[in-house]
């Protein structure tokens, strides 16, 4: 009878260690699952901007591409261009 009894608490208390045990790994594939859908979203986009990267840099497009890159990167401009600065501060 204490045999039964005994046996019956191990295999209760197995059952429960198996349950969390399950429930945890269940928890770690969801977060997995979740960084590599993130991967993939920003595999997306890098290829996308990649894509704008050849177009800019294609024989068609170089004198766009050179005139971006004096405009966002040096700041210069056009002879006729007027540019005005914000100096409120806001």
């Amino acid at each position: 009878m204490k045999s039964k009894t005994f046996i019956r608490i191990v295999l209760g208390v197995v059952l429960a260690a198996s349950v969390c045990s399950l429930i945890v790994l269940r928890m770690g594939t969801i977060a997995s699952d979740k960084k590599i859908e993130e991967g993939n979203n920003m595999l997306k986009q890098q290829k996308l901007r990649n894509n704008e990267m050849e177009d800019l840099l294609s024989e068609e497009n170089e004198e766009d591409f050179y005139k971006d890159a004096a405009e966002k990167h040096y700041g210069y401009g056009k002879s006729d261009e007027k540019v005005y600065l914000d100096v409120t501060g806001q």
